[in-house]
């Protein structure tokens, strides 16, 4: 599955002409607008899926809701389609 994963990455990236383009490199742009849009720490650190985010996951855990509006703030600094959206909700 990896291989097939890498695979279609690679195809896709080099079909757009980046073919240096990582898959860390597509986090890190995520991670960034999150954090110009004015996501919290503690949120960007769930949505970037990071395994400790420096707080306790009882005293801390964002509600899916708030993590979708946490993610669709990059809406509100660019001008882009939905970045998540709730299927069948």
């Amino acid at each position: 599955m990896e291989t097939q994963n890498k695979s279609a990455f690679q195809k896709a990236r080099n079909g757009v002409g980046l073919s240096q383009l990582r898959v860390h490199d597509l986090r890190h742009t995520y991670g960034q607008r999150l954090r110009d849009a004015g996501v919290s720490e503690e949120d960007r650190a769930l949505l970037l899926g990071h395994a400790d985010s420096g707080m306790p996951r009882h005293s801390a855990a964002a509600t899916v809701a708030k993590l979708l509006e946490a993610s669709n703030a990059l809406l509100k600094t660019r001008d882009r389609t939905m970045v998540l959206r709730v299927a069948n909700g």
